[in-house]
């Protein structure tokens, strides 16, 4: 079709005569096949064709409101998104912010209305018919982000500061009609509307950051008015009503900003870490989704801006800690990996920060990360990610035999209330002169063959004792045996 203008132009105007068929499956029919074909043809649709006076985009937007009038909300954001693919396409910027305003001058003028109404009285935006057209205007303009990308920002902007004073007070009535009717509340049809207009308003500028290419640009305009009306509100908000989409959305901040997210990043985990982890910690079954989320965020802040764990409060840094520890034995994939992930970021980052700091985090956290590795490698029903485990638990080994690592590992916190230190100490005093040189290694050595001898009672003491506990070999890694290295 794209080598035949004239064949391409009839097959989608034919599309728009059954966007107003009734018959069922039509419609769902004709805006699929519009969103395949602009997304394979969309050049086509922003070049002055032969013996034509405009772009197609431009007849387009303005028959727009003709062609969507019989669509159900589904389709017509189906429809956005198609015609957002052709805006998408033009080579010049100017022309894409025009043919944006065009496109989206019918959803524009509504959210106008909507935003207009709730400035006469605030109680409109508590009326569910309010809040159905807001949550369709947003998704409206989510499904046009979504192809438009970075050229969507001036949009964005007509509707930003006053899409975020909605979620402000959209928040506040969910907090006060809470405390004034009970938890049972946020059940009512009347609550969903208002968390799923919070919720729409999160995925717009979620989709827009995620799409974006100018960081510096996001960082400006963008992030500043953000951080408050959402940090707070979910920080304050009841459990049912903390959205995972704030977590999607600082995740999608500190990716995209990177470095010049580090300034708030601190901010930003302050907010989320306790309200979160009084989520997830408590069951392995509730909010799969924040508790993926959260861990998602904690990947992303340890590649991207991992000075900002520094900069937390010592007991936040063993929030951080305990949670990932417990998340590597989570029985979804998907969560394990990304803790454990988190996890060797930890080590790495702390390996090479500062020798205080370096010193600091391991003297507090190195036995608890090594006992949790050889706890889940010695979990005959934990399989997952046993190569990495094992990749883990060799550098963990190689760090306690590693020079720079100063700190007394036996007279660490752990290692006196576990009772590791005093085991330690008694087989030195007991072995007399034949005792081996008190030192990191030495020590780790033990330690991994108590662990090992107490998972493992059948295996010999002297086996249990060997040096190789804490050398594992490279090759055992590279070649698939990693449950035999974590046992060598």
């Amino acid at each position: 079709m794209r080598a035949h203008w004239k064949f391409l132009r009839t097959v989608v105007v034919k599309l728009f005569e059954f966007m107003h068929e009734k018959h069922p499956g039509v419609q769902d029919m004709a805006v699929e096949t519009f969103l395949k074909i602009a997304q394979s043809c969309k050049r086509k649709f922003v070049q002055i064709q032969m013996n034509e006076q405009m772009m197609f985009i431009e007849e387009l937007c303005t028959l727009l409101p003709t062609i969507i009038s019989d669509l159900e909300s589904h389709q017509v954001h189906t429809f956005y998104e198609a015609a957002g693919q052709m805006v998408s396409a033009h080579p010049d910027e100017a022309t894409r912010d025009l043919l944006t305003e065009r496109l989206m001058a019918l959803p524009q003028a509504m959210w106008t209305r909507l935003v207009s109404s709730a400035a006469e009285s605030l109680d409109n935006l508590q009326s569910v018919d309010q809040l159905k057209e807001l949550q369709r205007v947003l998704r409206t303009n989510v499904a046009a982000c979504r192809s438009i990308g970075p050229s969507f920002a001036k949009q964005l902007g007509r509707m930003y500061l006053d899409m975020l004073n909605v979620y402000k007070v959209v928040s506040h009535f969910l907090v006060s009609n809470t405390a004034a009717m009970g938890p049972n509340y946020l059940q009512s049809f009347a609550a969903k509307c208002m968390i799923a207009v919070k919720k729409e308003t999160l995925t717009l500028i979620v989709t827009y950051v995620t799409r974006a290419t100018d960081p510096a640009f996001v960082a400006t305009h963008f992030v500043p008015p953000l951080l408050e009306p959402v940090l707070c509100d979910y920080a304050a908000a009841l459990p049912a009503a903390r959205e995972v989409e704030v977590l999607n959305l600082m995740t999608a901040i500190i990716v995209k900003l990177q470095r010049d997210a580090l300034a708030e990043t601190p901010r930003i985990l302050n907010a989320v870490i306790e309200p979160t982890l009084s989520l997830i910690i408590t069951t392995y079954h509730e909010y799969p989704e924040h508790r993926l989320a959260f861990f998602k965020l904690l990947e992303a802040v340890n590649t991207h801006v991992f000075e900002a764990v520094f900069m937390l409060p010592p007991a936040q840094q063993k929030m951080i800690v305990d949670a990932v520890v417990w998340a590597i034995s989570h029985h979804s994939p998907e969560v394990s990996d990304t803790a454990l992930a988190v996890m060797d970021l930890l080590v790495k980052n702390f390996e090479g920060a500062s020798p205080e700091v370096c010193m600091s985090f391991f003297d507090a956290y190195y036995l608890q990360l090594l006992h949790e590795i050889l706890k889940v490698l010695t979990d005959r029903m934990h399989k997952a990610q046993l190569k990495t485990h094992v990749q883990l638990l060799r550098h963990m080994c190689e760090l306690a035999q590693a020079p720079t690592l100063t700190v007394s590992l036996w007279m660490s916190p752990y290692a006196l209330s576990t009772g590791a230190r005093a085991s330690f100490e008694s087989l030195v005093t007991s072995a007399g002169p034949a005792a081996p040189p008190v030192t990191n290694a030495t020590f780790v050595q033990h330690f991994i063959s108590s662990i090992l001898s107490a998972a493992f009672p059948h295996v010999s003491a002297y086996v249990a004792r060997s040096p190789s506990f804490v050398h594992v070999p490279r090759s055992c890694t590279r070649h698939g045996h990693a449950r035999a290295a974590s046992l060598a």
